[in-house]
């Protein structure tokens, strides 16, 4: 399994902040919540930057990356935890 630079080198910890407010929306995930979230943590960014950002840092590709991952992740805690019951029930 291939490992995502969850964070660039050069994102600020106010676009991180951003970034991490994106990944956390799941389904409702839209810049227009990033800056509704941002405002009420009292951090006021322009939509305009908001997209900027997220094309500069990639977001919707570290995204979908780190949903792959979290799924890979699952199905392997799945396949060990079914493994360990099956060779339980075995036994």
């Amino acid at each position: 399994m291939t490992k995502v630079v969850i964070q660039p080198s050069k994102e600020t910890p106010k676009q991180r902040e951003g970034f991490l407010i994106y990944f956390n929306q799941g389904k409702e995930r839209s810049l227009i919540n990033v800056r509704q979230e941002l405002d009420k943590k009292g951090i006021k960014v322009s939509h305009t930057t908001l997209g900027n950002w997220s094309n500069k840092y990639k977001w919707v590709e570290r995204v979908q990356k780190m949903d792959q991952e979290v799924q890979d992740r699952a199905e392997e805690i799945a396949i060990k935890n079914a493994t360990v019951k099956k060779s339980d029930i075995l036994k």
